[in-house]
């Protein structure tokens, strides 16, 4: 009598334990779109203009091939670069050369009296320019060094726009 009750006790034990798995699994709420955080409201904006001083690219590009840029970074005065704010660099790959442009790979590395921030882009560069892709941004230093969020890297000609969004 002791062992059936024993026995009765382990299986209703194990019937309970994976009853109650199956309903966390079930009521986990799903994390999909209909759930996602919405967006925050505080995202912080923030709109540069490098201009590029140095940088080391090939006139032909092949796959495979890297390059340094050095940029000025400076405010953006309606468009137009305004007053130095820092500078930067930015170290691109060619990822895919083909007869209509190239698909580069750049880390840019920001620096300002703020601290410093990392981006990363991969942007598709076919016919004549601007060319513009997103980026996520990295991570930094200091007033960055919890950021996360977005941005937008333009390049034309001498310049790149760099649109950035920080969340909180």
């Amino acid at each position: 009598m002791f062992v059936r009750s024993r026995r009765r006790a382990v299986v209703l034990t194990a019937v309970t334990t994976a009853a109650l798995a199956i309903s966390a699994f079930t009521f986990v709420p799903n994390s999909g779109p209909a759930n996602a955080k919405p967006e925050s409201k505080s995202k912080k904006k923030t709109e540069w203009i490098a201009v590029k001083k140095a940088h080391t690219q090939p006139q032909h590009l092949q796959p495979g091939d890297n390059w340094t840029i050095y940029l000025d970074l400076r405010k953006n005065d309606n468009g137009k670069p305004g007053r130095i704010v820092g500078d930067g660099s930015a170290q691109c790959s060619a990822v895919d050369v083909r007869p209509q442009g190239a698909i580069v790979q750049c880390q840019y590395v920001l620096r300002n009296d703020h601290g410093t921030l990392a981006l990363t882009s991969l942007m598709d560069r076919f016919g004549p320019g601007p060319h513009s892709a997103g980026a996520s941004v990295n991570g930094g230093t200091r007033a960055y060094a919890e950021a996360e969020g977005d941005a937008v890297v333009t390049m034309h000609d001498e310049r790149v726009t760099l649109r950035v969004r920080l969340g909180d």
